[in-house]
Formats: C-alpha cells, structure tokens, sequence
C-alpha cells in the first residue's frame, strides 16, 4: 500500500456492501504539488486509492491491467470534502480469463466526484 496512511485513512469498510469510506490528508506531499494552496487529488491518485481499497476487500493482490472508462465530475480538495465514499457497484471475475473487472463511483457530501470502470489481474 502506497498512499495509505500518505494520502489516505481508511475509516470504515463494508466488505458487504462493498464500500470504504475514507479521510484525505490535506497535508500530504502529494497536495502540497498538486497544486499548492488549491489542493486537488490527482486522477491517478484516486484510481490508485481504488486499486489499494480493492486489494483490502478481496483480501489479494491486483494488478491495474486497464481502465476501461474514467469520469472525473468534480474536483476534490481535501481541505473542503470531507470523507469520500469508494462504493464499488460491480465486481465480477471473469472465468476464462481471470480478470477482475471493477465498477466504482467515488463519491461524498452527496457529490458524485469520479465514475470508474476498471480491469485487474490478481497477481
């Protein structure tokens, strides 16, 4: 896990209703470049986040094999957001191939910040 405990700290998971609630950390180097005095948490940092969160919940290692189709609908500052939800909508395992293919939307204070369509390979 690299951005755990970094960028982010989980709060609460729901290995039921596939959902991870977690809190920025506005003081993360990674906000303090992207951009300073305007934090915003970079596109690849929350596919990341998605990645990591993922890895818990199905208790293995993945690999990112492709993002089928990112949507990134609202900025979030970690200074003004407050928690962020990562609910993840569909998981099915492919038999043939063994790929992972994710749905997720990230989402918080009852925004919609990113719609993510993700395929893994556990590893």
């Amino acid at each position: 896990m690299i951005l755990k405990d970094s960028l982010y700290r989980i709060k609460n998971v729901d290995t039921t209703a596939m959902t991870c609630v977690i809190g920025l950390i506005a003081d993360s180097v990674i906000y303090k470049a992207h951009f300073p005095g305007h934090p915003v948490t970079p596109g690849v940092c929350i596919v990341a986040v998605a990645s990591e969160l993922l890895a818990d919940m199905l208790v293995c290692d993945v690999e990112l094999v492709s993002v089928s189709n990112a949507k990134f609908l609202a900025v979030i500052d970690p200074c003004s957001c407050g928690d962020v939800t990562y609910s993840f909508r569909k998981v099915s395992e492919d038999p043939d191939s063994g790929a992972v293919k994710v749905s997720v939307d990230v989402s918080g204070s009852g925004v919609l910040y990113s719609r993510l369509s993700l395929v893994y390979r556990k590893s």
